[in-house]
């Protein structure tokens, strides 16, 4: 019998090699199991990590606005704010600026102090049991956070 003889374009043999390195290099059933799980894996630890954050920026508001920033003269319990003795301290800055910490919850307010008010800080006793300024003075009046929203997390398939 006579062979017959098989004849092939370059972009015909350029096309059958493509398909073979692709076959070749194609990971078995195992392997892809394997690279599935881990892309889960990587998902879930992706919609974590924004749970999370959403948890901490809600304890944060939880935090800063559940505490009175004052105590009871006597017994140093909370009481309602304002009406006992500010747990506050900080200083005045060299730049003019004040910065005010609640030793209980730590919320900072950074504000510009009155030439009176400064007055009063360096020749009195200081910013210890200060009342906190109102948020229109504060510099940092951004991290005075609303609510933050409810997180809707969608985990796409």
């Amino acid at each position: 019998m006579a062979e017959k003889e098989l004849s092939l374009t370059a972009s015909q043999l350029q096309s059958i090699i493509e398909t073979a390195v692709k076959a070749a290099s194609a990971p078995n059933a195992l392997e892809k199991k394997r690279l599935d799980e881990e892309l889960d894996r990587e998902k879930r630890r992706a919609i974590l990590a924004v749970q999370l954050g959403n948890i901490e920026e809600e304890a944060r508001w939880r935090k800063q606005n559940s505490c009175s920033h004052s105590c009871n003269d006597k017994t140093g319990e909370s009481v309602p704010r304002g009406t006992g003795r500010w747990v506050t301290g900080g200083q005045l800055h060299g730049n003019g600026e004040a910065t005010l910490i609640c030793q209980r919850c730590a919320t900072t307010w950074r504000f510009k102090p009155t030439h009176e008010e400064s007055e009063w800080i360096l020749n009195g006793p200081g910013l210890l049991g200060y009342a906190p300024p109102p948020l229109e003075r504060c510099l940092n009046r951004d991290d005075f956070m609303t609510r933050p929203p409810v997180p809707r997390v969608e985990v796409s398939q």
